[in-house]
């Protein structure tokens, strides 16, 4: 035995510090960005101790560094939670306002818990091996319920992210891809592992290992996705159209249904526990397996997946006409538009960079696949020349041939333009009728292989119904322009009528009073009106 098991620990700790800083450091104060640190710094926290733990020879220095890694443990589902419940909502402040008083009182009852726990509410038992090294640790129904707790705070935090990524736009899909799979693949050891131990009553160093593999797992995805997306600095916002989604809840309550059945038949029976985790996973693999080929439409589904994700490219565009067409209709703003059409069109073809830019209010763009990109209507110009009556222009090799102009001619590009601008592989426009209202451009692709006739046709459609997309923004802005100046008219027809009214009561009222000045009841009348 070595002490690769706490190298593993020690390693996870050191990735979370490092996302620690990244999201403490960056600019910008949110309440989500405090939320996401502090859960950081707590996996940081349970995974240092967790080392510590699995270096100790004792079983006081056991005991102790369990008891403060089990304390940052308990206190994590309080950020987590409501992280994840919050992410990709509108409004997300209210959503923590309310989880505040919770919160403190959580974290309070854990350092007083912490504190004044006796050693053995958690452990019965510590186990060492002949040379004096860390083994296992065995629980008690104290600890048992500490386990419970842990298990049902990843199934909500998977509950609540899947949720979350399924309202998000597609931006935020894009986003959310990466620290999504980190995120389950990471909850489904951490499940695997603590009902396991919940089952068997013990966790030995293999599994705490494995845990900790998981968390790295997860920190890798979230520091790449953080370089490569700026995750979390997307806005992400939920559609029109949310439902809520419980797979995550009802394949959690599935697998430990099996586990729970098979521990009753295996303590019933006298059968050994050593493979009780291979048993529950085979068997519950073995499940999902039969409802899938029993279901046609798991089926279709699975196929469906397989085809999209493994097979590039065999991959008819044709079918994701229907979804851009849906997707486009749901936008209710420029923005909105072309944010979700740049981002998945990338998605869709693969393209590792991509940018979009529409001839609205002094221009309108939007960008995948970087960091920043700032675009000059010089810069938009210069694009949309190559239009020359063609919808699409596929450039030439890797080099600026595609936006040279030729010798002398007025509005050829800089070379500082070509060289921002040599990146882009295929270009499609905007507009109708010979007209270009924008364009959309595309980089090289992520598989390595160039644009074909299908992409192009597929990329000329996206850019048709882009064109009406556009043009029914701009007309519905323009009826609701019209129907707020209607408004307003008829509340000033209204008031000028009113008005009108007004001056001849007081016409009426003067003339009277000419008469009628020194009347008592004129007075009184004329103080009334």
């Amino acid at each position: 035995m070595n002490d690769s098991p706490a190298i593993l620990a020690y390693i996870a700790s050191a990735l979370f510090v490092i996302l620690t800083v990244i999201h403490t450091v960056k600019k910008g104060k949110d309440v989500q960005k405090t939320f996401l640190s502090t859960s950081f710094f707590l996996v940081t926290l349970v995974e240092f101790f967790m080392g510590r733990m699995l270096s100790s020879r004792t079983p006081a220095g056991v005991m102790l560094n369990f008891k403060l890694s089990s304390a940052f443990a308990i206190v994590f589902p309080a950020f987590s939670m409501p992280f994840a419940l919050a992410l990709s909502k509108r409004n997300y402040r209210e959503i923590y306002e309310k989880f505040l008083a919770w919160i403190a009182i959580g974290i309070a009852a854990t350092a007083i818990a912490a504190v004044l726990a006796p050693a053995g509410i958690f452990l019965s038992e510590i186990h060492f091996t002949d040379s004096g090294r860390f083994w296992g640790i065995s629980f008690t129904q104290g600890g048992k319920i500490f386990l419970v707790y842990l298990i049902l705070a990843n199934i909500f935090i998977m509950f609540f992210l899947e949720n979350a990524y399924k309202a998000a736009s597609v931006p935020g899909k894009v986003t959310l891809k990466y620290p999504l799979l980190g995120i389950v693949s990471a909850s489904i050891i951490n499940i695997v592992i603590l009902s396991r131990a919940l089952a068997l009553s013990v966790m030995d160093f293999t599994s705490i290992a494995i845990e900790s593999a998981g968390f790295i797992i997860l920190a890798v995805s979230l520091l790449y996705a953080t370089v490569r997306y700026g995750i979390f600095e997307t806005h992400l916002y939920i559609g029109r159209e949310a439902a809520t989604s419980a797979i995550t809840v009802t394949i959690s309550a599935l697998y430990l249904l099996a586990l729970g059945i098979i521990s009753v038949f295996a303590r019933a029976l006298n059968l050994p526990f050593d493979r009780l985790t291979g048993t529950v996973l085979g068997l519950f693999a073995v499940f999902l397996l039969v409802a899938v080929l029993v279901s046609g439409r798991a089926k279709r589904r699975l196929k469906q997946f397989v085809n999209e994700n493994f097979y590039p490219a065999s991959y008819n565009y044709r079918r994701e006409w229907r979804r851009y067409s849906e997707l486009m209709a749901s936008s209710t703003e420029v923005e909105e538009l072309i944010s979700n059409v740049i981002s998945s069109l990338c998605d869709t073809m693969f393209a590792k960079r991509g940018l979009i830019w529409v001839d609205v209010e002094g221009g309108k763009s939007d960008s995948y696949g970087f960091d920043h990109i700032e675009i000059s209507r010089d810069d938009a110009t210069a694009i949309i020349g190559l239009n020359e009556g063609k919808v699409l222009r596929t450039t030439k090799q890797r080099g600026v041939s595609f936006i040279k102009r030729k010798k002398g001619s007025a509005d050829a590009p800089s070379a500082e333009v070509l060289e921002r601008f040599d990146w882009i592989r295929i270009v499609a426009f905007i507009g109708r009728s010979g007209q270009p209202l924008g364009f959309i451009a595309l980089g090289d692709k992520h598989i390595n292989s160039n644009y074909t006739s299908e992409d192009s046709d597929f990329l000329a459609t996206i850019a048709d119904e882009t064109s009406l997309a556009l043009e029914n923004l701009l007309f519905e802005e323009r009826i609701i322009e019209s129907r707020q100046m209607e408004s307003f008219n008829r509340f000033a027809s209204f008031v000028i009528h009113d008005l009108k009214n007004t001056v001849g009561m007081l016409s009426l009222l003067i003339e009277n009073a000419w008469e009628h000045i020194g009347e008592p009841e004129f007075q009184k009348d004329a103080v009334e009106t």
